[in-house]
């Protein structure tokens, strides 16, 4: 759970360090393990960088913002690529240098190998601001359904962005003024439907969207729809239809086990989660760690 905060924009951003300050201590929670901030030109806008780091992969060889090699990209990337082993592996046969063992170079250079294409191709939840200084431009994405946050606002000559509405409306050029057109939504619903939210003029990058920032302005559009449901003419019967949900499930938690940091799974002792845990236990050596929550109204408790 990284922290990011930046703002892409080709005016002068007001109260630029006072807001950077206040939003790296509105996103410290999100980042124990170090922070990072880059601000420079790319193209004909001033951009800025700003990384809280939660380490899970890599600890010591991706601090963020990250850059590649050759010094042409820079990212702050907040979530997990669970199959960066496999695009590496492919992405060194294209030939492409790696000077860490992290997730956060596979997707710059997935990037430079498949450009908007490489986000079909990422397993896993993620939100980031990637800069191409060589072509002038700045992509804001987030993962297809959405799993890491990404909020933005915009600002005199550009967007800003962040990972928490908080550190966004610590900025003089924003505020915390209250978007009363979705009051009627959440009290009928009791949530406010993206991309709005309960602030005005800040909203959420939809799920499966990018944001592009370069010399002809900004556009944003959606990379990922989900896709229809369809038949096939080829049924399965029960038994092989368990085999492959019980191999689909088993291959998934296996691959969000990529990390170097410890294991934890939230136990409720539903069904899900002690699927979870147990195939987690399978794919390791070590006993793992669960957390469950307990209360004292009977039939309400998780912990039995």
């Amino acid at each position: 759970m990284c922290g990011i905060f930046g703002w892409v924009t080709r005016r002068p951003v007001v109260g630029a360090e006072l807001w950077i300050e206040e939003a790296r201590v509105r996103l410290a929670h999100r980042g124990p393990d170090g922070s990072g901030l880059w601000r420079g030109m790319v193209g004909n806008a001033e951009v800025a960088l700003l990384h809280l780091r939660l380490a899970i992969i890599d600890i010591e060889g991706s601090p963020q913002p990250f850059w590649s090699h050759d010094g042409r990209y820079a990212i702050a990337f907040n979530g997990e690529i669970y199959n960066y082993l496999e695009l590496r592996a492919e992405l060194i046969a294209l030939g492409h240098q790696f000077r860490s063992e992290g997730d956060t170079e596979v997707v710059i250079e997935a990037w430079r190998a498949w450009g908007e294409a490489a986000l079909q191709r990422f397993r896993g939840m993620f939100a980031f601001a990637l800069c191409d200084l060589a072509e002038g431009r700045t992509v804001l994405a987030r993962d297809p359904f959405g799993k890491k946050p990404l909020f933005l606002v915009e600002i005199p000559g550009g967007v800003a962005f962040a990972s928490e509405i908080p550190a966004l409306i610590a900025g003089p050029m924003v505020g915390a003024r209250l978007n009363e057109s979705v009051l009627t939504d959440y009290f009928v619903a009791r949530y406010v439907d993206g991309p709005q939210t309960f602030f005005e003029g800040v909203r959420k990058l939809p799920p499966g969207s990018l944001l592009i920032h370069d010399a002809k302005g900004v556009q944003e559009r959606r990379y990922f729809s989900p896709p229809f449901a369809r038949t096939s003419g080829a049924l399965m019967g029960e038994d092989e239809a368990e085999r492959a949900f019980a191999a689909t499930l088993e291959r998934a938690v296996e691959l969000r086990m990529r990390s170097d940091a410890p294991y934890g799974v939230f136990l409720s002792g539903g069904l899900d989660s002690s699927v979870i845990a147990a195939l987690m236990q399978r794919h390791s050596a070590e006993p793992i760690r669960t957390y469950s929550v307990g209360f004292d109204v009977e039939g309400s408790s998780e912990l039995p």
